[in-house]
């Protein structure tokens, strides 16, 4: 549940903040920093791996730079985990655009909203000869819109009901999509359903508190990410 999860968080902090940015601002503050990113990590990641694998120190960083740096060309090499600011940098050059119409809506529009993206996401995986074709933007940018979504539920009036129900569909829907076959994030609605759960779970169990060893991971989690 970690990538959902933090793809979830990012649409409940990113869509209300982007909401009120120019759009040119919003992508100067944060593009820039995610490709260097991808560029610098992918390059890194790949020089050291081939000075491991017999290559020169020269060669290694000769090579990476030019054959794996993730942007020319888009190649991250054996940063796999790399793969994922894609994502987040398409998520980001979106968010913008779906910020302002989120923002203005009421719940039900933003519910509405979610259930014409995942009725647009599942019957094409349904129907595909390769479910590796599924894991498309528009099955990240669901769990964007979700969190975002469940961050402005006003699940204060369920209560101690919310968190009952949630303690046992949390497991059971994690069983699901095991049970279920496909294992990708974007492939499988029972993903969506179990991140849903956990991120409700999380919002009615911490929704008044901070603790100071949560505040400190979130601040550290990029970079556990980056170098995981």
């Amino acid at each position: 549940m970690g990538v959902p999860l933090f793809l979830m968080i990012s649409g409940a902090l990113i869509v209300p903040r982007a909401a009120q940015m120019d759009a040119f601002s919003f992508y100067r503050k944060r593009i820039p920093q995610f490709l260097l990113i991808i560029f610098c990590w992918s390059v890194l990641t790949n020089a050291v791996y081939n000075a491991c694998n017999g290559e020169t120190a020269w060669l290694s960083f000769a090579r990476a730079l030019t054959e794996t740096n993730g942007l020319f060309p888009a190649k991250t090499g054996h940063a796999h985990h790399l793969g994922f600011m894609y994502t987040i940098t398409g998520l980001y050059l979106l968010a913008p655009f779906i910020s302002r119409g989120l923002h203005h809506m009421g719940n039900g529009g933003r519910v509405a909203l979610v259930a014409v993206m995942l009725l647009l996401q599942f019957p094409p995986c349904s129907l595909a000869a390769n479910l590796s074709s599924c894991g498309s933007l528009n099955g990240y940018a669901l769990y964007f819109l979700l969190g975002y979504v469940i961050s402005c539920w006003p699940v204060e009036k369920y209560g101690t009901k919310a968190l009952a129900a949630l303690l046992v569909l949390v497991p059971a829907a994690i069983l699901g999509s095991y049970f279920a076959g496909s294992t990708w994030y974007t492939q499988n609605s029972c993903f969506y359903l179990s991140a849903s759960c956990l991120f409700l779970l999380f919002k009615v169990m911490f929704a008044s508190s901070e603790t100071q060893c949560f505040s400190g991971a979130s601040k550290a989690s990029f970079g556990v990410y980056l170098v995981h």
